[in-house]
């Protein structure tokens, strides 16, 4: 049977740029341990991913449903299986549950369903480091 390497793929030039730079900034914002900076983080770039722009409480007077959506997107609202482990040091796990939460939601994304960015070594790496 006929063996055939990969295709490289690449974006295209301004697209790569600005992936890169995404990538880049939520990178240096991730080097700070706190949770609760790591929460805004991840809570404001969900909110753009899915919604397609900034971070803005919900409004008391929106649908349950947008409301609960936007609330979703902070993992201060989530809850994952290890909190309820009793034997979970909670606050290590608070210093790594938002960079879960956003791997986790980020792979859910339609930009996570993009393999040039998502499996990206940068992106997988960088990611990964900080958990």
């Amino acid at each position: 049977m006929p063996r055939y390497e990969y295709r490289v793929l690449n974006p295209t030039p301004s697209a790569e740029k600005a992936f890169l730079a995404w990538i880049d900034r939520l990178d240096q914002e991730f080097m700070n341990p706190d949770p609760e900076h790591r929460s805004n983080i991840v809570r404001d770039a969900l909110h753009e991913l899915y919604l397609g722009h900034a971070y803005a409480a919900p409004n008391p007077s929106a649908g349950l449903a947008r409301q609960t959506l936007v609330h979703s997107f902070d993992p201060r609202n989530a809850t994952l299986e290890p909190e309820y482990y009793g034997d979970v040091d909670a606050v290590k796990y608070a210093e790594r549950k938002p960079l879960i939460w956003f791997w986790m939601m980020y792979d859910r994304s339609p930009v996570g369903l993009n393999h040039w960015l998502a499996c990206s070594p940068v992106t997988s790496s960088n990611i990964a480091a900080r958990t």
